[in-house]
C-alpha cells in the first residue's frame, strides 16, 4: 500500500468517527430537550392543579411534583411521534398516555395509605 492509500484510509476513518459523533451529539441533545421538555410539563400541570386545591378550599390532596413529572415524561414517550403517523394512532397513544399517568397517580395513593395504616 502506498501512502495515498494510507492517507485515504485515515481520511475514511475520521470522516466515520465525525459522523458518529455528530449522531452521538444529536441523540443526546434531543434526550436532553425531551426531559427538559417533561420536567417543564410536569411542574406547570402540578403548579395549576396546587393552585386549584387551595383556591377550592376543600380537603384536596395532590400528589408530589415528581408523579407530574414521571407522568409527563410517560405521556411524552407515548405520544410525540417519531415517525409519521394518523390521528387514530396518535388518539390511541393518547389514552395510553392518560392511563399510564393515571396508575401513577393511583399508585402513590395506594402507597400513601399504606404508610398512613
Amino acid at each position: 500500500m502506498g501512502n495515498g492509500m494510507y492517507a485515504l484510509l485515515g481520511a475514511l476513518i475520521g470522516a466515520a468517527f465525525g459522523v458518529g459523533g455528530t449522531w452521538l451529539t444529536q441523540r443526546f441533545a434531543e434526550k436532553r430537550h425531551r426531559r427538559e421538555i417533561s420536567y417543564r410539563a410536569g411542574l406547570d400541570v402540578w403548579q395549576v392543579h396546587q393552585e386549584w386545591a387551595w383556591r377550592s378550599g376543600a380537603d384536596a390532596t395532590v400528589p408530589p411534583p415528581e408523579d407530574y413529572v414521571l407522568a409527563a415524561i410517560a405521556f411524552y414517550d407515548l405520544v410525540v411521534p417519531t415517525e409519521k403517523i394518523d390521528f387514530e394512532t396518535l388518539e390511541e397513544r393518547m389514552r395510553k398516555g392518560d392511563a399510564m399517568a393515571q396508575e401513577i397517580f393511583a399508585a402513590r395513593r395506594r402507597a400513601r395509605q399504606v404508610h398512613t395504616s
